[in-house]
């Protein structure tokens, strides 16, 4: 584990990638994360009307084993991804998606249950 962020075996992770680890990213094997992808694990407070600089919130991230994020999607803090799921592109993960599913949009929903 290296600044909070834990990979698995043959993990890959394809360019202009952006991944905060500062409150927790487990990504298991065989996960593809491919190019663009934003992985946040804060997130800026909203403080009397204004975004702050200074103070964030922090949710750990895991994605599942053998799961595919898709180029320029985004995951956001406190965010758990099953195993085997893909994730379309350009989606916005907000809510966990459970193992063994196709999820995409924005928010990211459940399109159908891979088999």
């Amino acid at each position: 584990m290296v600044r909070n962020i834990e990979l698995g075996d043959n993990v890959y992770i394809a360019h202009d990638c952006w991944i905060n680890g500062a409150g927790g990213l487990k990504i298991e094997s065989n996960v593809i994360i491919s190019p663009m992808v934003v992985i946040a694990t804060t997130k800026h407070k909203y403080i009397n009307g204004c975004v702050s600089n200074i103070e964030s919130e922090v949710g750990e991230i895991k994605i599942g084993e053998g799961s595919w994020v898709a180029a320029n999607s985004v995951i956001t803090k406190g965010v758990v991804i099953g195993k085997g799921v893909i994730v379309g592109a350009a989606s916005s993960v907000s809510k966990d998606i459970p193992d063994y599913c196709f999820a995409g949009g924005v928010p990211a929903k459940v399109i159908k249950k891979l088999e």
